[in-house]
């Protein structure tokens, strides 16, 4: 067998949420067998399995290459994202709404939509030089692509104090770490039940299990529904701002840990 480690911060929520949609490609590949399994450490995440980093790293970079935003008529939180043969659910809509109202993912307005994010990023991967490790493709950065938000290391240094980078013309401190950034996004709309993170309209709770489990148990144990597990819960708390919950003041600062089993 061999291992793998990711090196991720678990209190940022993109990049665990990265964590668990790397997983769910590599579930999806084909030399991936039964004895494939995955844990957190205090370095990052752990994959165990009948494959090199460079196998494993072909189909992510596949993936990235064809993740887009599908738009719908109606409005900028409705469309779907699609990846390869695969379609992804809406994370941006309220399941229970019956006027899709935005969910606790992301709120679009002005020149933040979904479809110009998606389609800047896409661009700017195509853009990138290929990676040799894991670590690498998750350093990958790039200016001026947009952001889901979920990276508490973008924007947070101007929204704490209430107000936009572009406001205050310093969007160059805004780093955009663009695989971390899809692949947050991916995790929520492919991988993930997401609903079932959030605790409240601005809260989620996630759980990074430290013993080796199956991948396909692996969404499941990170949305608090595996019990018996060790491991350490974290809760993530988004910040809405003064200025209203327009897309631009909403990010999510770095999760607490709430709890250890």
């Amino acid at each position: 067998m061999n291992s793998i480690s990711i090196p991720l911060r678990e209190d940022n929520f993109a990049e665990v949420l990265a964590g668990m949609a790397i997983l769910g490609i590599v579930a999806g590949v084909q030399e991936t067998t039964e004895d494939a399994t995955a844990r957190w450490t205090a370095s990052g995440l752990n994959l165990s399995g009948l494959w090199t980093e460079e196998q494993l790293l072909a189909p992510t970079r596949a993936f990235l290459s064809s993740l887009a935003w599908l738009p719908s008529p109606g409005g900028p939180h409705l469309g779907g994202f699609q990846a390869e043969s695969r379609l992804g659910v809406c994370p941006f809509v309220r399941l229970n709404s019956k006027d899709a109202d935005p969910s606790i993912w992301k709120t679009f307005s002005g020149q933040v939509t979904p479809i110009r994010i998606s389609s800047w990023q896409r661009q700017a991967f195509s853009e990138s030089s290929a990676a040799t490790s894991f670590r690498e493709l998750l350093q990958t950065s790039a200016d001026g692509v947009g952001s889901w938000g979920y990276d508490n290391r973008t924007t947070g240094h101007t929204l704490d104090q209430g107000f936009s980078s572009d406001a205050e013309k310093t969007g160059e401190f805004d780093p955009v770490f663009l695989v971390t950034d899809m692949l947050s996004v991916a995790a929520l709309s492919f991988f993930l039940p997401a609903p079932a993170l959030q605790r409240s309209e601005e809260r989620v709770t996630y759980f990074l299990w430290t013993e080796a489990i199956p991948l396909a148990l692996a969404p499941l144990a990170f949305c608090s529904l595996l019990n018996g597990h060790p491991g350490r819960a974290y809760q993530a708390t988004r910040r809405p701002k003064a200025f209203g919950k327009g897309g631009a003041f909403k990010y999510w600062p770095a999760a607490t840990l709430i709890a250890t089993a």
